[in-house]
């Protein structure tokens, strides 16, 4: 059996003994964010847990996600799934996630996830086509794995838990280019490739699932970079940030987390302290 990479264990659930169908834990603790757990590990791993509920041949396509509450990455979690449809060709799952506080469980995280039945063939009209993938003029291997956080270091205060982190501790081997600035905040881009070590498995759910854990690595980073004018010297200006929502579409249900994926990251808006 091929050794499983990282991420596999970081997005990895079991279903909880002795109580209901439809709830799960996870495996690993999950990775600390800045103020709490990182919303990558809760968000891949509800989809896992919903993965875990659909017939064979349902694929992820789409989560809406809403963190109420900060987690606590020390905490055992818990994924409760419900099933809201069943259909011939989609499925729908709303997960609620809560963990211990004091007295009472606590909810985290709720997210509504989408399936569609790969297994039943296209209409009469097949539609097959999407946006160009960014021709970036360089290939992955010519950038240094280490260039992302020379680019942080660079602007953000070196006491952020950011730079407590090797770059061998990511899951991922992210490879960024030089960043894209411009006077208009909205017109700053970030932009480079990314992708993990093999996977063991060749399940779509695991590959979206760790797509889904990577989407939220360095969120607002862009949002930061892109009005370093306001956010100060170092992100000095900065008192808070976290992750309140998180939409996630999934159209490729061939993706592999484990090939070179190229990412862009921009700010479409931001007005009082949002």
């Amino acid at each position: 059996m091929a050794k499983k990479a990282e991420v596999e264990s970081r997005i990895a659930v079991s279903p909880i003994p002795h109580v209901a169908p439809g709830y799960y834990t996870n495996e690993k603790p999950l990775e600390a964010g800045v103020r709490s757990a990182f919303g990558g590990s809760l968000i891949s791993q509800a989809i896992v847990s919903a993965s875990e509920t659909v017939p064979v041949g349902f694929v992820v396509f789409s989560s809406y996600t809403v963190f109420p509450r900060p987690s606590d990455s020390n905490q055992k979690t818990v994924y409760h799934v419900e099933r809201i449809a069943d259909g011939r060709a989609y499925a729908t799952r709303v997960v609620r996630v809560t963990q211990q506080a004091r007295n009472h469980n606590q909810c985290v995280l709720v997210s509504t996830i989408s399936f569609q039945n790969t297994n039943i063939p296209p209409g009469n009209v097949l539609l097959n086509y999407s946006s160009p993938m960014l021709q970036l003029g360089v290939k992955p291997e010519d950038i240094s794995p280490q260039k992302g956080f020379e680019h942080a270091k660079k602007y953000i205060n070196d006491s952020m838990s950011v730079f407590h982190r090797r770059v061998e501790q990511s899951p991922f081997d992210w490879r960024d280019l030089d960043y894209d600035f411009a006077e208009d905040p909205t017109r700053f881009t970030m932009r480079g490739f990314f992708r993990t070590p093999p996977l063991s498995s060749d399940s779509h759910s695991t590959h979206l699932a760790a797509i889904a854990y990577a989407s939220d690595e360095n969120s607002m980073a862009a949002a930061l970079f892109a009005n370093l004018n306001q956010t100060g010297n170092k992100i000095e200006n900065l008192a808070l940030m976290a992750s309140l929502t998180h939409n996630l579409s999934l159209r490729d249900t061939n993706a592999r987390d484990d090939e070179w994926m190229v990412f862009e990251r921009s700010t479409s808006w931001g007005a009082e302290g949002w």
